[in-house]
């Protein structure tokens, strides 16, 4: 198994995946593409909109954000005809073979999947912080 450090606090990370939702957030806003495909038109621009303003932490808006990045990979794959591309949100990682009108399409999932891995270290380690304090005080009852 291999341990990777975290090399920033989680105030660091947690303010640079609210700098990194926003800036999301102004690309998605502007793309009624993305909003006028979602499921629930309303829900998602109330995401856009928390996204904005620094809310980033919502574990309800997880639903708003997978369904958008199946909206830029189908994006995607309309433009690219033939090219190839996966997308994991939470692990912030994609494979692509980058064909030159996808250009715009890519940066846009760049800055997304920059967010969500972000978003999903914060909370990541915000669990582990919440399930350390809750083996400290189950030790600390143990007497020995």
């Amino acid at each position: 198994m291999t341990y990777i450090p975290f090399l920033q606090s989680l105030e660091e990370t947690s303010v640079a995946a609210i700098l990194a939702a926003r800036q999301f957030a102004e690309i998605w806003g502007d793309l009624p593409k993305l909003i006028q495909h979602s499921d629930d038109q309303e829900e998602t621009l109330k995401t856009v909109r928390r996204l904005k303003s620094g809310d980033v932490f919502k574990l309800h808006d997880e639903l708003a954000l997978e369904e958008v990045e199946k909206q830029l990979v189908d994006w995607f794959d309309t433009l690219s005809g033939t090219s190839f591309l996966e997308v994991d949100g939470k692990a912030g990682m994609i494979n692509v073979i980058e064909a030159e009108q996808t250009k715009e399409v890519l940066s846009h999932l760049e800055r997304y999947l920059k967010f969500r891995a972000l978003r999903q270290e914060v909370l990541d380690r915000v669990a582990a912080e919440m399930a350390l304090a809750h083996l400290r005080d189950e030790l600390g009852s143990i007497s020995i």
